[in-house]
């Protein structure tokens, strides 16, 4: 398991207590090994990083005294090799100067865990792909959807879904609009790992509960159609996958 360390910077300290313990809960639900420090002040982390301290992700509050947010980020850019940067502040108007500094995250206090998620969840792509760019290209793939496009962890999808000409891909906990054809995603997927279920259904092999007659069983009350056509090949695989070669 991949160790992720990071680091909250606000001189606010129930705003710091309160980003620190969503991170230990993020931690928790995606099961990932992440440390995390907090700091009261922008020149208490620079000192620390001045001596050696490392770290992958860093969340800072803009307004603070001595040194700023923007100004400590400036800094740390300069010292870490890698690091990416999340702005939380009560103010949106700093939120020109975070995008000038390619600050990966930007976010309004009282910040949200839904919010938080998502800026970690997007984070912890960027760290992975400078870490070891060849394996997370094995587990990523960029999609287009609405005007731009995600980076979306495949191990994460339950199974996708033609809908007119668009392709939908559902998880557990979201279901995400893609705006390629489920023909052309289904070329960027791992093939032993993806399979039709259906024209229209594509499955991930390692969420299938149970292969039944007419349906593929995902568990949580979760079912996908199985054509005539396909029954074969996937209870072939499903079998394969859960008792090996034998």
């Amino acid at each position: 398991m991949r160790k992720y360390v990071l680091a909250v910077c606000d001189d606010e300290e129930y705003y710091a207590e309160e980003l620190y313990r969503y991170i230990s809960t993020y931690g928790n639900e995606r099961e990932l090994d992440i440390v995390c420090d907090t700091y009261p002040s922008g020149r208490a982390l620079l000192e620390k990083v001045e001596n050696g301290e490392s770290y992958d992700m860093v969340f800072l509050d803009v307004e603070m005294p001595e040194i700023d947010g923007i100004r400590t980020a400036v800094l740390l850019k300069q010292k870490l090799e890698f690091v990416v940067i999340c702005f939380a502040t009560s103010f949106d108007e700093y939120a020109m100067n975070a995008f000038e500094l390619s600050a990966e995250g930007y976010m309004i206090k009282p910040v949200a865990y839904k919010k938080l998620k998502e800026v970690l969840d997007k984070a912890l792509i960027l760290l992975d792909y400078h870490k070891n760019r060849e394996e997370a290209e094995k587990k990523y793939i960029e999609i287009e959807v609405g005007r731009g496009k995600e980076i979306i962890d495949v191990t994460k999808i339950l199974y996708l879904e033609k809908r007119r000409n668009q392709c939908v891909f559902h998880f557990r906990d979201r279901e995400l609009i893609c705006y390629q054809s489920l023909v052309n995603v289904f070329k960027l997927l791992n093939q032993n790992l993806f399979l039709y279920t259906h024209q229209g259904y594509i499955v991930n092999l390692d969420e299938i509960k149970q292969v039944g007659k007419e349906w593929v069983y995902l568990g949580e009350g979760v079912e996908v159609p199985l054509s005539r056509g396909k029954a074969k090949e996937v209870r072939q695989r499903h079998y394969k996958r859960v008792f090996g070669d034998e």
